[in-house]
């Protein structure tokens, strides 16, 4: 009886373990099956070896049941416990990677609307008061048009809507009162961080209701070849938040990469995030500076670049600060030649004691370091004590590019399992892809093959990198665009590019990407004695002519002139005068100086109507009631103090006495500076400070005008 129970416990042993063994097995052969396309041959191997072995395990198991060995059944059951660990180990940490590397795929992008309030007492949508609301109109913004409308019709708000034409112009009407509530991108902050007019207003607003908005990616067309070139966006953007599938950004870094998979060629191309192009979802697609393209999602900056290079990118990887950050960390640190000391802020936009200090030459940069790097092109001096004037885009996409290719270097030096697994779960949530996870595997075997051959040398001795830079030059531009009535209303720093160097860079990528024959080299020459420098397709000097902006005018024959040569219309705008301004004077003008004369074809101006001339003025006649009044300055004080005895106003006198600073001898006893314009009617300063600057006389002239003392003679 006794035997048959133990005989009965041993069964139950050997079938659960074995059970267990299964389903371990199982789990393994599915994770391996994950592995789409990587070493095919090895997984067909290992699959095999573990159905073997568990069929030996089965046949092991059977043989204890059967003739009962007790040795057997203890080597059994330990090496099975033992293998099940080993399976179950080795599986889950295998599915980590992968589940790490399928997170960093992205399917889909969630866009966030916020309600932006400053003088409202709403608390929360339900308080909404019946003020007006604004909204952006492009019904092509997500964060601006398509989710407010959903808000509007599924919360039954009936305030009145305004339609804007931009972002900061909602900002404005906020900010005026024209507008009550706004609907902005939750990320407004960090978009409007570098227009430093606009900082007083971001203080004052508060978000009041935010809705988010998941969005499916559309790769209409888009076909993935591991055998043809390629071209990948890497996107830098400045968000300081961990998660970067939320929030609108500015695309702070943008670069663009060709790989020829035949030839291991790849061209590393750095878009000036200020440079001045057409903005593909901008109405009439208006030129503004790229970094704006941003504001309204991945397909508008892809479609952008896409137009002014003349190329099809095929795959985008997105990276926010903390991603970077975590990628550095997460390799050891990278080894750079820093060109120049400097400083910056860190990850969360921070000064202070967060401030990232780095030295020039050769150092081993952790992620803070590195993220400065690529993001400086500013002298922050005044912050540190040290800087270089002469960082700017150009050196800041340099610097990029020094940092992608440290990467780089540290990615083939990756042996550990764990080094993978900790660098995928870092990159997680702060890093987004538009390839799939079977398209990533695909790389495997194109890597595992550099990664092989550069185990001494430097990648770069086996992949082929040329480095390209746009050239152009500084304008401040007038952000708006006539035709559609869309813009900023603001004058804004943009980088114009050189037309020619756009085609030289273009010209490059596109025989890296077969879709052009390279031209022969007919002669190649070089000297041992002089250094090589490596050159940079795309810079140099360009024989140009710089774009043409509206200039301010001075005068109506001016503006007229003008119009004529460029073949524009002028309509003249005559504006009551109320004395404020000299007769014709020009007042305003539409479209604002520093327009770009591409989207001009009408000059309107408002000029000062002639005003009706006062009989005299009040310096050569002060009796007169009804005069102008006059220009002081320059004149004798006794002229002013006649004016001032005849007519009764808030005169208020400055002295400017001997021993000042700022006493000029030769001004001795004239008038210096009056805070009235000349010609006004002197009627209507009854209500007006008038203040008269003189310069007193010296002492010894006061002495000598006194007259003598006749008493005394006497």
């Amino acid at each position: 009886m006794a035997k048959t129970k133990l005989r009965k416990a041993k069964t139950r042993v050997l079938a659960s373990l074995f059970l267990l063994t299964t389903a371990a097995t199982l789990y393994m052969i599915y994770i391996i099956t994950l592995w789409e396309n990587i070493e095919n041959l090895l997984r067909f191997i290992v699959v095999i070896m573990l159905l073997l072995f568990l069929a030996l395990i089965f046949a092991l198991s059977l043989r204890v049941f059967f003739h009962g060995k007790k040795k057997l059944f203890f080597f059994l059951v330990v090496g099975q416990i033992i293998y099940i660990i080993l399976l179950v180990f080795l599986a889950f940490n295998v599915h980590r990677i992968y589940s790490a590397l399928f997170q960093v795929t992205s399917n889909t992008v969630i866009y966030s609307s916020s309600i932006v309030t400053i003088n409202s007492p709403a608390e929360t949508i339900d308080d909404l008061t019946d003020g007006k609301i604004g909204i952006y109109d492009s019904e092509r913004s997500i964060a601006g048009y398509e989710i407010p409308k959903e808000v509007i019709a599924e919360r039954n708000l009936t305030n009145e809507i305004v339609y804007l034409g931009s972002y900061t112009e909602l900002l404005l009407k906020l900010d005026e009162e024209e507008i009550a509530y706004a609907f902005l991108p939750t990320d407004y902050p960090m978009m409007f961080s570098e227009l430093e007019d606009f900082s007083e207003i971001i203080e004052a607003t508060r978000i009041i209701f935010t809705q988010e908005k998941e969005v499916a990616i559309t790769r209409e067309g888009r076909q993935f070849n591991l055998e043809e070139p390629m071209t990948f966006l890497l996107m830098g953007i400045d968000s300081t938040a961990d998660d970067i599938s939320r929030g609108s950004y500015n695309g702070d870094a943008l670069m663009v990469v060709t790989f020829n998979p035949k030839t291991l060629h790849v061209t590393m191309l750095s878009i000036p995030r200020d440079i001045y192009v057409p903005i593909a979802c901008f109405d009439g697609e208006r030129k503004n500076k790229i970094t704006h393209a941003a504001w309204y999602g991945d397909d508008c900056i892809i479609e952008t670049i896409e137009n002014f290079l003349e190329i099809d990118i095929d795959h985008l990887v997105k990276m926010n600060f903390r991603g970077l950050v975590n990628m550095v960390d997460a390799v050891g640190g990278i080894e750079v030649d820093v060109p120049y000391s400097f400083c910056e802020q860190d990850s969360r936009s921070r000064w202070g004691e967060h401030t990232v200090f780095v030295k020039e030459g050769v150092q081993h940069l952790d992620g803070e370091q590195a993220l400065a790097l690529t993001r400086n092109r500013k002298n922050n001096t005044a912050r540190c004590g040290y800087g270089v004037n002469w960082a700017n885009d150009f050196v800041r996409g340099e610097n990029q590019q020094l940092v992608l290719r440290a990467l780089l270097e540290e990615f083939k030096k990756i042996r550990e399992l764990s080094k993978v697994q900790n660098l995928l779960e870092e990159l997680a949530t702060t890093t987004e892809t538009s390839l799939q996870t079977n398209e990533i595997l695909s790389f495997y075997n194109v890597f595992r093959d550099i990664i092989i051959q550069t185990r001494v040398d430097s990648i770069e001795d086996i992949m082929t990198i040329q480095r390209l830079a746009i050239s152009g030059y500084d304008r401040y531009i007038y952000d708006y665009h006539p035709p559609t009535g869309r813009g900023m209303r603001s004058t804004l720093y943009n980088f114009v590019p050189y037309q020619a160097s756009i085609e030289d860079v273009r010209e490059v990528m596109m025989i890296n990407l077969g879709l052009k024959e390279a031209p022969k080299l007919e002669a190649f020459s070089f000297n041992v004695n002089e250094p090589y420098e490596e050159k940079i397709i795309g810079r140099g000097t360009y024989n140009e002519p710089a774009i043409e902006l509206l200039p301010e005018f001075k005068t109506r024959q001016q503006a007229e002139n003008y119009a004529k040569q460029h073949n524009l219309r002028i309509e003249v705008n005559e504006v009551e005068n109320n004395g404020q301004y000299s007769n014709s004077q020009i007042i305003s003008q539409y479209p604002n100086p520093q327009t770009n004369l591409e989207y001009v074809d009408k000059i309107v101006l408002n000029i000062a109507a002639e005003k009706e001339e006062k009989s005299l003025d009040c310096l050569i006649e002060p009796e007169q009631e009804n005069c102008l009044f006059p220009d002081l300055v320059g004149r004798g004080y006794e002229a002013y103090r006649a004016i001032r005895q005849k007519h009764n106003l808030n005169w208020i006198e400055q002295e400017i006495s001997e021993g000042d600073a700022e006493y000029d001898e030769a001004k001795a006893g004239l008038v210096v500076e009056q805070n009235i314009a000349p010609g006004i009617d002197i009627y209507e300063l009854a209500d007006q400070e008038i203040i008269i600057t003189y310069m007193a006389k010296k002492i010894e002239d006061e002495i000598e005008d006194e007259p003598e003392d006749e008493t005394e003679e006497a």
